[in-house]
């Protein structure tokens, strides 16, 4: 993450494992005295989480099965003509 992270900037936990716990969301607060930032995800029922600014990273608006629930709205990954299609597969993020 650039030290340029801003306040109402899109950001996701670099740590893919974590995502569950920490969904994709926003900054709402930067610590300057701690290189914090407090992120309340997209469902504004999941409770904000906070991480060093170092382990978030921009948001690339894919969602994927490991990251949590499926968003509220969504887009399916476009699937090839002839292609199978795979039995478990992200999609993008409205």
């Amino acid at each position: 993450m650039p030290e340029a992270a801003e306040i109402g900037q899109k950001v996701k936990h670099r740590d893919g494992r974590l995502r569950p716990t920490h969904p994709p969301g926003v900054i709402e607060h930067i610590d300057a005295a701690t290189a914090r930032v407090r992120v309340q995800p997209f469902d504004p029922a999941r409770p904000a989480w906070t991480a060093d600014i170092a382990a978030v990273e921009p948001d690339d608006a894919i969602w994927y099965p490991t990251d949590g629930a499926p968003p509220a709205k969504s887009v399916p990954f476009p699937i090839p003509p002839g292609a199978r299609a795979p039995r478990v597969y992200g999609c993008y993020r409205r």
